[in-house]
């Protein structure tokens, strides 16, 4: 089985192109064990691919009938957070206190900053795990090294990596995308270093940004917008090809030919991710009532009080 463990949603402005319904539904359709919803510095789109789940049917042909069906395709919860002058980090939450503790990071990552501009540093982020250490381990994290800069020193013990893995040990995984670009070969070598240097366990995944291939064309688009240019002048601003959609297993087998075990392992990530939505439930305040009363009573008294000031 093949779970996707990175996708972005339109709640990733200007990044996404494609809503968590049409996500859904398209994963269903390529059987799709799982798929983590993982936005940019934020949770916006979990509630509607829940709804979408919870609500809506999809068209299946049975002995030449039409049918309905559920969306068997599992929700996984997460966000990819900024991390300021480090690798941006993917965070997946395995239960209702990971999930708080994502939230909890979240908070603090946008709290004083400009619309925009949310980013943790690195301290801080480590400093969440430390003050939650029980949520911490309800979290697996998914550090996206493709975006350390060439001449990042990933030998150094102190360096990010080394970091991430003395802290998460084995909730620690290299993602690692091949985007037909020209350099999948080299990423792969640098997994390979990455994950024998510091015992990091890979898995493939498709980093996807839209659920069909189609949508590439709006892709550029909002890319355009994003970087403030024109189709014509954006060049190697744009993807190189619309390689970014959702893929089934077969496709991910075919694309990781070398390394099966990479798409396979999805399903041992995906299967350690079992927070529900439903698990969120209002919890209504405690609220004080003196002794010998009710809250009737004791409301009634209050306006008493009160009006005696009027």
């Amino acid at each position: 089985m093949y779970a996707e463990l990175k996708c972005k949603t339109h709640f990733s402005f200007l990044n996404g192109a494609s809503s968590a319904a049409e996500l859904f539904v398209q994963a269903h359709h390529l059987g799709l064990s799982a798929l983590a919803v993982t936005d940019i510095n934020g949770v916006y789109s979990l509630p509607r691919a829940y709804e979408t789940i919870r609500d809506k049917k999809v068209e299946k042909i049975l002995n030449g009938e039409k049918t309905e069906e559920a969306i068997k395709t599992r929700l996984i919860c997460g966000a990819e957070l900024n991390i300021k002058n480090h690798l941006p980090i993917t965070l997946l939450a395995c239960t209702r206190r990971g999930y708080g503790l994502l939230c909890r990071l979240l908070t603090r990552l946008h709290a004083g900053k400009e619309k925009g501009e949310g980013h943790l540093t690195f301290e801080e982020l480590i400093q969440g795990f430390e003050d939650y250490p029980l949520a911490a381990k309800e979290l697996i994290a998914l550090p996206d090294f493709e975006s350390f800069h060439s001449a990042q020193n990933f030998t150094d013990p102190s360096s990010s990596l080394a970091l991430l893995k003395d802290l998460l040990q084995d909730r620690l995984y290299l993602p690692i995308t091949r985007y037909r670009d020209g350099f999948d070969r080299e990423r792969t070598l640098k997994a390979h270093e990455l994950s024998q240097l510091y015992h990091i366990p890979i898995v493939a995944t498709q980093n996807a940004l839209y659920h069909h291939p189609d949508r590439r064309f709006l892709h550029d688009t909002l890319t355009c917008i994003r970087e403030n240019t024109t189709l014509d002048q954006a060049g190697f601003l744009l993807s190189a090809n619309s390689e970014r959609y959702l893929k089934n297993e077969e496709q991910m087998l075919r694309l990781f030919y070398d390394q099966p075990d990479w798409v396979y392992r999805t399903q041992d990530v995906a299967d350690q991710c079992q927070f529900h939505l439903s698990e969120i439930k209002y919890s209504y305040p405690h609220e004080f009532i003196p002794k010998g009363q009710t809250a009737q009573s004791y409301l009634r008294e209050l306006v008493l009080e009160g009006a005696k000031e009027i």
